[in-house]
């Protein structure tokens, strides 16, 4: 990297130290804002069956005659379990202990509906009760308001493209939206109706805020493509979407800029015909983008300070359809990556002899894999009543 975003720069984007801008909620500790987890929704629901395989189970074949990774194709990471051989990127990830799996992730009652099923994994809610604030939100503090006249605009969180901005709506979170190229900014401001909370004057200074940076938008177009073009990475992020989103998420760490949220989607995923091929692209193009993420931010420092996450509405069912695809599921595993992952499986493995109507059964509540994030990495309170998963994260 050739330049880096002065302060200035940082506050015309909206974009400055986020924990010197910051106030938290009542009655809770200052969070950790030196590093940022990056969110990868998996659109469409990912089949876990053919990301993490049990290989080693004679049901895994009958189930999917058609679909089954052939044994010596897998790549074995345990005496039964192992990858589909297109996040082949990610072995070097996996042997420096950098790579946990999570095994068996969902929630009760399940719905299979993409619509009402992404809203339980940002709201975090049960599936028989509608949430109107999503999860992040509802952990993250507030940003402070800053006073009248202020180019102050403290944001938390970063949307790359198309991705949903679900997780933090309904609370006061300040949201920048930008393209998949980092560039051109799409929206600028609070997400939801954060200023119902508070009364009127909250809503005057949110109107405020959001009045200033439509100001700042001007300046926001020409200071990012100039500090972006100065940052110099390497080959290796895929062609496409999802390749281009992770290589701008590089360029923005580097380029300094270090919010406690970046977000972006891959997919999309629902692979109800003619899987194999389908499939086989988006994790191959998965592991690109996350092991040349890795390589470009371990060259400068940051890899220690950057936790990737996936999620998705749900898995596959475990047994193959008449039109070689699978059709929506339940519990699935997820990826978590970072300089601070304890490597490895966490979790149990649904076992193939326990399905029940063609699901896989859940093994750990996905609210927990949220509370652990939220207490080991943002060091705030995790979900109540959810206990985080224990291991995944070094201290």
């Amino acid at each position: 990297m050739t330049g880096s975003f002065s302060r200035r720069d940082l506050l015309a984007l909206g974009l400055g130290a986020a924990g010197t801008a910051l106030l938290p909620k009542i009655g809770r500790a200052a969070p950790a804002w030196d590093r940022t987890l990056v969110m990868i929704e998996l659109n469409g629901g990912n089949d876990g069956l053919n990301t993490v395989i049990p290989y080693d189970d004679p049901l895994y074949a009958k189930l999917r005659p058609r679909l089954a990774i052939p044994r010596d194709k897998v790549i074995h990471l345990s005496h039964d379990l192992g990858l589909h051989p297109a996040l082949a990127p990610l072995m070097p990830v996996w042997k420096e202990q950098e790579l946990s799996i999570l095994l068996g992730l969902g929630y009760p009652r399940p719905n299979r509906s993409h619509f009402r099923s992404i809203e339980i994994w940002e709201t975090a809610s049960d599936a028989d009760k509608v949430a109107g604030e999503g999860w992040v939100a509802d952990l993250l503090p507030e940003p402070r308001l800053p006073p009248a006249g202020s180019a102050q605009h403290p944001t938390h969180v970063l949307v790359l493209g198309n991705s949903s901005p679900g997780p933090f709506e309904g609370g006061n979170l300040a949201v920048v939206t930008l393209d998949r190229q980092g560039l051109g900014l799409k929206q600028t401001g609070m997400v939801g109706g954060g200023g119902q909370k508070n009364g009127q004057d909250h809503t005057k200074a949110l109107d405020h805020v959001v009045a200033t940076r439509a100001l700042n938008l001007k300046a926001a177009h020409q200071i990012v493509p100039e500090r972006l073009a100065q940052v110099k990475m390497q080959a290796g992020f895929p062609d496409g979407p999802f390749g281009s989103a992770m290589e701008s998420a590089a360029r923005l760490l580097l380029a300094g800029i270090l919010p406690p949220v970046i977000k972006l989607s891959h997919g999309s995923f629902d692979t109800h015909a003619n899987q194999a091929g389908t499939h086989e692209k988006l994790l191959g193009e998965l592991a690109q983008g996350l092991a040349a993420f890795r390589q470009a931010l371990l060259g400068k420092g940051l890899w220690d300070r950057v936790l990737v996450m996936t999620y998705s509405e749900f898995g596959r069912r475990a047994q193959e359809n008449a039109s070689h695809g699978t059709d929506h599921g339940t519990a699935a595993p997820h990826l978590l990556m970072g300089g601070k992952v304890r490597g490895g499986f966490f979790g149990a493995q649904p076992p193939l002899s326990q399905i029940a109507d063609n699901d896989l059964i859940l093994t750990s509540d996905f609210r927990s894999y949220y509370s652990m994030i939220a207490e080991q990495w943002w060091h705030v309170p995790g979900l109540p009543g959810f206990k985080p998963l224990s291991g995944p994260l070094a201290a």
